[in-house]
């Protein structure tokens, strides 16, 4: 045993080979001795290897790996996991800067959670990451919500093939995603209903199809009236028949989500009755 606890090594005399060797079975004894060597692991491939643990819908999994090779790996990538600290955590947290607050506790909660996980394996005593709220920003933005009249002034300025698309995504609190992933089979225009079953994202530049963002993203969602004529008049102008037939209500190129699907919408339950578009 090495005098630092290790598992090979000389000692000068006996007596200090024992008094290490008794150091570390009272430790081990309170269920505090650490093997040094299992926080050897570089943190790239323990990083690495979490990831590929994990079981992410494509969307998250692009964005934690942007995270590390942005991020995390330039400040910590040749590092042994041990030998990230809680100061060499603050550091880097503060030069992160705070002209990006969304991305800077982003990163800091994947370095948590990778290090949670170093913890669990026992690979280090501790998790370094200790910076009270360093996961939570501030949203640097105001939101506007969008009037009746504003709505349907979107509606009747964009191409007229996505008017339902804006007119059903306002007054149904849809997501881009959710709209553009909507078959025949979804749209109940006698229950003035549309079922969420699936959503689209855009990975890597192209579009992926997947399960919405949570259980609860699936989910029958009502809406007024009003929009059961556009929507009727969408289907049969712009969808083919068949019940999975998507019913293109969305623009397909990868960037149309924040162009055309990031605008805010009235919360549902606060439109007058009648009222839903000009079309009533």
């Amino acid at each position: 045993m090495h005098p630092s606890g290790g598992r090979s090594g000389t000692f000068e005399r006996k007596t200090h080979a024992k008094a290490a060797l008794d150091k570390v079975l009272a430790e081990i004894s309170a269920g505090k001795w650490h093997d040094p060597d299992l926080g050897s692991d570089n943190f790239r491939e323990y990083a690495d290897d979490w990831l590929a643990m994990r079981d992410l819908k494509p969307r998250a999994a692009e964005h934690y790996r942007r995270l590390l090779d942005a991020e995390l790996l330039p400040a910590f990538g040749d590092r042994r996991v041990d030998e990230i600290t809680v100061d060499a955590v603050n550091r880097w947290y503060r030069q992160f800067g705070a002209h990006r607050p969304t991305m800077r506790a982003h990163a800091y909660s994947l370095l948590k959670s990778i290090m949670r996980a170093a913890v669990d394996g026992r690979k280090v005593d501790f998790n370094p990451c200790t910076i009270r709220g360093g996961g939570t920003a501030k949203t640097a933005k105001t939101v506007t919500i969008a009037t009746p009249v504003q709505v349907d002034t979107m509606a009747a300025n964009v191409p007229e093939r996505f008017s339902a698309m804006i007119l059903l995504g306002a007054w149904a609190a849809l997501r881009f995603g959710e709209l553009a992933a909507l078959r025949r089979k979804d749209v109940d225009l006698d229950r003035a209903v549309v079922h969420i079953r699936r959503a689209v994202v855009v990975v890597d530049h192209h579009q992926e199809e997947g399960d919405p963002k949570s259980r609860a993203g699936v989910r029958e969602v009502a809406f007024h009236r009003g929009l059961v004529d556009p929507l009727r008049a969408h289907l049969a102008a712009y969808t083919q028949p068949g019940p999975t037939v998507c019913c293109s209500l969305a623009p397909t190129a990868p960037g149309c989500a924040r162009r055309l699907g990031g605008m805010s919408s009235t919360p549902p339950g606060t439109l007058p009755a009648g009222k839903a578009t000009s079309t009533t």
